[in-house]
């Protein structure tokens, strides 16, 4: 178990290779999520892109699933 992030470390800037080493992608496919709007939130530092820490933790928690692919919900009757 890890130690939770300090707020420093929370808004720490992270490259666009940091971003995608820490989440295991391409860059390319943090570049193509900056383009369709579907990735994390991005800043443009003079010509950099940088991403917040607690940006990009943000949209990884937005990314969980509800519930396992092709599991039907359960109906409660009374």
């Amino acid at each position: 178990m890890t130690a939770p992030l300090t707020q420093a470390e929370l808004e720490r800037l992270l490259s666009i290779d940091e971003v995608a080493d820490y989440i295991g992608i391409p860059k390319s496919s943090v570049y193509r999520w900056r383009v369709s709007g579907g990735g994390p939130r991005a800043m443009k530092v003079g010509k950099h892109l940088r991403f917040r820490r607690s940006d990009l933790e943000t949209w990884l928690n937005a990314q969980y699933e509800d519930e396992t692919p092709g599991a039907a919900a359960e109906v409660v009757t009374g």
